[in-house]
């Protein structure tokens, strides 16, 4: 397995799992500007093609994880010069997303990474898409892919200590868990705590925050009463932090193509029984409504969140139902046990396919 720099050490490879793992020593950063961030990117690329080139053994197979969408040049190298094939995990639909955002807007960048995109999608021996609205975007730009759709999953027994069907009958907390980057909304979440303290709401928010925005939304918010900041930690520290909380937030921008995703943070929500607050729409927002499991807030209507948290409050059987409806659909649809075992099947019916 060929990863980036691991912040927190200076290792440069273990053995994790059973995988043995390569650290590139690439710098990385989410704070990074775009420029800088498309440097890295493409470095880790090329650093990636040489290390399976100069491996003793070479792979029967490469499996090649999405976004950053350069990651596409490592597979291709790798099937065009060594040729080995590879299988192609797609996340978020790149490049798509820094178009709709304005981040990419030079028209020759553009063709040249809707390119990329095509002959990703046209040489793979297999896609692996995180969620449907992208295995349909892969299908209207490649009719021919062979695609399977296996979302993020729910890691139930892990997040197992962290469900507490009960509920403070004074006050719903609220948590967000995970990245603030520049795609996360960091401006919605910043509303969402003011208009919920300017309406006097019995909501009390955490956050346990990393990225380019995370320093920002900290800073704006830091004078009020009804959020706290907890230091982002480990996995461990946070399904800890997951006990205290009643509900989930999913946050974005307000860009359409942001809901095609996957995101991680929904579904250790939804294994730790938490009632789910998006501003999203999407695949996941519809599971999360039609389960019963959450609540829609618009984008432009942060205010909608305080009435949603006074009915809980008003109605602490159906808060436990809402709960107990958000454990279900994790165990119904993103058990990772489930998912994993689909998973490695479609993976293992490629090996007729590269013989």
């Amino acid at each position: 397995m060929i990863s980036g720099t691991r912040p927190d050490s200076k290792r440069l490879s273990e053995s994790k799992l059973g995988f043995e793992v390569l650290y590139l020593d690439i710098p990385y950063s989410q704070e990074y500007g775009f420029k800088k961030r498309i440097q890295s990117f493409f470095r880790f690329s090329w650093q990636a093609y040489l290390q399976v080139k100069n491996l003793q053994e070479r792979p029967d197979l490469v499996y090649c994880i999405s976004t950053p969408l350069s990651v596409a040049v490592s597979a291709l190298l790798i099937r065009r010069r060594l040729g080995i094939p590879f299988v192609f995990e797609v996340g978020d639909l790149w490049p798509r997303v820094p178009i709709e955002m304005g981040i990419l807007k030079n028209p020759i960048a553009i063709w040249l990474a809707k390119l990329l995109e095509s002959s990703a999608y046209k040489n793979s021996l297999l896609i692996s898409s995180l969620s449907s609205d992208i295995t349909e975007a892969i299908s209207a730009i490649n009719p021919g892919s062979k695609t399977i759709t296996i979302p993020n999953f729910s890691d139930l027994d892990f997040f197992k200590p962290a469900i507490n069907i009960n509920m403070d009958p004074d006050r719903i907390q609220i948590g967000y868990f995970g990245t603030v980057g520049v795609a996360n909304g960091a401006d919605f979440l910043e509303r969402l705590v003011k208009v919920s303290h300017k309406a006097k709401a019995a909501i009390q928010f955490a956050f346990m925050v990393t990225g380019s925005e995370a320093g920002r939304l900290e800073k704006g918010l830091k004078d009020l009463p009804n959020c706290r900041f907890i230091p982002f930690g480990s996995m461990y520290e946070m399904r800890e932090e997951m006990k205290k909380i009643d509900a989930g937030i999913v946050s974005f921008s307000d860009y359409p193509v942001l809901g095609t995703g996957s995101p991680n943070k929904l579904f250790d929500y939804l294994a730790a029984g938490k009632i789910v607050f998006t501003n999203s729409k999407g695949w996941f927002e519809k599971e999360v409504m039609e389960a019963g499991a959450g609540f829609y807030v618009p984008y432009k209507s942060p205010l909608e969140i305080v009435k949603h948290s006074h009915y809980l409050l008003k109605n602490p059987d159906k808060a436990k139902e809402m709960k107990s409806k958000a454990l279900d659909l994790g165990k119904r649809k993103f058990s990772k046990k489930a998912l994993l075992e689909r998973w490695t099947e479609e993976l293992l019916k490629t090996k007729p396919l590269m013989d």
